[in-house]
């Protein structure tokens, strides 16, 4: 199992937006595997979600 989240209101990613002066849309989004108790964080400009199945 497991879960992905985005955070619309980040603040982690307005830092990184006013960083780069607006230059860039950073994203802020998270990736829960449950099953193996991991979390990856992912910032990102243009991201494309899709379910394969």
């Amino acid at each position: 199992m497991s879960s992905l989240v985005e955070y619309p209101d980040s603040e982690a990613a307005k830092a990184w937006r006013d960083h780069f002066q607006g230059l860039f849309r950073i994203k802020h989004y998270s990736i829960f595997f449950m099953s193996e108790n991991v979390a990856l964080v992912v910032f990102a400009e243009d991201v494309v979600l899709r379910d394969v199945a």
